[in-house]
């Protein structure tokens, strides 16, 4: 997989090779037979089986041998002792008396069915008896190889031999008899003393035969469970490295392949790793259902493959999460890339009658400047990609290292923040509201602080958005909704009167608390009344526009709390929003009150939110006041309160009942708490 070569100055070592990522399919198991092994193996026991016959024949001739031996011995001396008891001379033996009884003799061996025994003479070449006899025997005496060993003087031997009678082959054994012209010799045939030679000839071809087509079934057998194995062994490793919907390798292959490209090709290695996520999948799987989420993520996986050589490795990481792998780490042929696996992704997607078009946000990185192994890449990818989706999605952002401060440092407010909590370190704060046309104080906005020990005091801007991700904000929502109710009552114990408190309320309340129940609770244990709590709405929440938001703010006006919405027209503002959801007041930003008197489009605008508030009978409230200027101005254009630095800063509990009692014992004066 790797291949490499010497690094010159200012060169790229290419180590990657684009794999088969097409998913495997494991068929059948073909045996492929090794025929040179079970060839050598019959010749082998075909070699020995030889070897071991051959000496069985060599020791049924000697055992044939020594039997005829032996029985010409007994013949022998059979005969001799036949022949001195009738005292029978050379020309009695022939009389038919003389005859039978030798026939007698003679019957007594057994020679096999095929043997036979003669007596000859030696002084002319003429048979005297042959048993079994031969009928019909024409011709006169032909003499054959015994009779030439007679003839040259030899009275004792073996020898095989075809006869030349019957034409069967066999081993015959002469000897002469002592005393007398006669040789008695004896034949045992071939097919009778070889004859178990031929069954263990038989029997041992069968059972070698029987013996190499068990070892070669079970050759074959092992051979195929051990292919059956590998084959097994492929399947779990293509499982463990590759992803089972898209057939795409997966995490750990890819995090084996760029480690061990970076280990054997060092510095040298251009590598880029993009991290592909698709936008608003939750949407398709949620609206067309996960079977059609699954077709589309392998279509998607489809058309990043297809990019090949554009691209080298396509894995999947995990639900519509890809990795792509690119032999490159220049910006501009990056660029290039990006965009144009960007516009594959947007092609128009045909799928159960619906034509989808599809985004994706992408981030990336390049070794080695942002991670030197597959893990440190993957993080700064990722770290990246979030980037890209706070910048609108649908297009991509290369690493940079303040990502991965800004990471670090949402990691560790977070670890932070929770610790806070627990250990009642955050604050309320509270920023007066006054009636513009009295000069009253009629109310408070509730703002959090948290004042770190080693950081100082960070900002809510920074540390609201770390408690909304990680679902830290609901229960420091309750806490602070308890805490601003009881506040109010102190303050009415105390002789301010009944000051109105408003605090914000997060999304995550309405997606995933019981906000109506909370407040209920709140109110009921400080006693304070509906009417003096204001739950300031953000625009985010409005826009949802679900059956569970209006539910819910439909709950919290029965129950008489007023509502208002905070920062108006900084975001996605609509005069539906204030008929559909009927709130009490809307606050203009601050951004707007600052630009009122220098920039007429902001003018414009904030005069527009206090029509459009009075036109619906609501309040409008200002924040953001700090000089007598802007107050002025805001109250010449109808607002009807403000709040800002012009009466006081945000004040904690303390600073505030003594800001009150400055205010009622000079009630027309105005003093800047600042």
């Amino acid at each position: 997989m790797m291949t490499a070569r010497v690094l010159n100055e200012g060169e790229h070592i290419t180590c990657l090779l684009t794999p088969d990522t097409e998913r495997k399919v494991v068929g059948t198991p073909v045996v492929k037979p090794q025929a040179w092994l079970w060839l050598g193996m019959a010749l082998v026991i075909v070699g020995l089986l030889g070897v071991l016959l051959g000496l069985l024949y060599q020791q049924a001739q000697r055992q044939a041998r020594a039997d005829v031996s032996n029985l010409s011995l007994v013949l022998e001396a059979r005969l001799s002792s036949s022949f001195r008891d009738t005292h029978a001379a050379l020309h009695g033996i022939a009389t038919g008396q003389s005859l039978e009884k030798l026939q007698d003799i003679f019957r007594q061996v057994d020679v096999g069915a095929h043997g036979v025994i003669t007596l000859r003479r030696t002084d002319s070449p003429q048979t005297v008896l042959r048993v079994p006899a031969v009928e019909n025997q024409a011709g006169p005496y032909q003499p054959d190889a015994i009779d030439r060993h007679l003839s040259e003087g030899v009275h004792e031997g073996t020898l095989v031999n075809r006869s030349r009678v019957d034409g069967i082959k066999r081993l015959y054994g002469f000897k002469q008899i002592s005393g007398f012209p006669l040789v008695l010799v004896i034949g045992l045939a071939s097919e009778d003393y070889l004859l178990s030679w031929k069954y263990t000839v038989i029997a041992s071809s069968v059972v070698c035969g029987v013996l190499y087509l068990l070892i070669v079934g079970l050759t074959l057998r092992l051979q195929t469970n051990r292919i059956r194995r590998q084959q097994i062994m492929d399947e779990l490793r293509h499982s463990a490295f590759h992803d089972e919907l898209t057939g795409l390798p997966n995490r750990r292959y890819l995090l084996e392949r760029v480690n061990q490209a970076i280990n054997e090709c060092g510095r040298g290695q251009r590598l880029t790793l993009l991290y592909v996520d698709v936008d608003n999948f939750k949407t398709i799987n949620d609206s067309l259902g996960h079977v059609a989420g699954d077709t589309i993520l392998e279509r998607l996986a489809q058309r990043l493959v297809s990019l090949k050589p554009l691209v080298d490795t396509v894995a999947r990481l995990s639900g519509d999460e890809f990795l792509v792998l690119v032999d490159d780490d220049d910006s501009a042929r990056l660029t290039q890339r990006v965009e144009q696996i960007l516009q594959v992704m947007r092609q128009p997607l045909e799928l159960a009658g619906y034509t989808l078009s599809i985004g994706a946000s992408i981030g990336i990185a390049v070794h080695p400047a942002h991670g030197h192994d597959f893990g440190s890449l993957l993080k700064a990818a990722d770290t990246a990609l979030a980037q890209a989706k706070r910048n609108g999605r649908n297009t991509w952002v290369f690493y940079e290292a303040a990502m991965g401060e800004r990471e670090l440092r949402f990691l560790y407010v977070q670890t932070e923040l929770r610790q806070a909590f627990e250990q009642n370190e955050l604050q309320v704060f509270y920023q007066p509201q006054i009636d513009l046309g009295t000069g009253a104080v009629i109310g408070a906005e509730a703002l959090l602080r948290w004042p770190h020990p080693g950081l100082g005091s960070i900002a809510p801007g920074e540390f609201i958005p770390v408690a909304e991700s990680s679902g830290l904000i609901l229960p420091i929502s309750r806490w602070l909704l308890s805490k601003v109710c009881h506040q109010a009552v102190a303050w009415q114990k105390a002789g301010f009167g009944e000051l109105s408190v408003a605090m914000n309320c997060s999304a995550v309340q309405f997606r995933q608390g019981d906000l109506v129940n909370e407040v209920r609770r709140a109110l009921h244990d400080s006693g304070l009344k509906p009417q003096l709590l204001e739950l300031e709405l953000t625009e985010s929440i409005l826009i949802e526009n679900s059956d569970g938001v209006l539910e819910t703010i439909r709950g919290l006006k029965a129950l008489g709390v007023r509502m208002s919405i905070d920062d108006f027209g900084t975001g996605y503002s609509s005069m539906a929003y204030l008929k559909r959801f009927a709130v009490d007041k809307l606050k203009i930003d601050q951004s707007f009150v600052r630009g009122l008197l220098s920039n007429p489009q902001d003018a414009a605008i904030v005069q527009a939110v206090i029509t459009l508030g009075h036109s619906f009978d609501m309040k409008v409230i200002a924040e953001g006041v700090e000089t007598f200027d802007l107050l002025d101005a805001l109250a010449l254009r109808g607002c009807d309160e403000a709040q800002g630095y012009y009466y006081a800063k945000a004040l904690s509990p303390g600073d505030f009942a003594v800001y009150m009692e400055g205010r009622t014992a000079s009630p027309f004066a105005v003093e800047r708490w600042v």
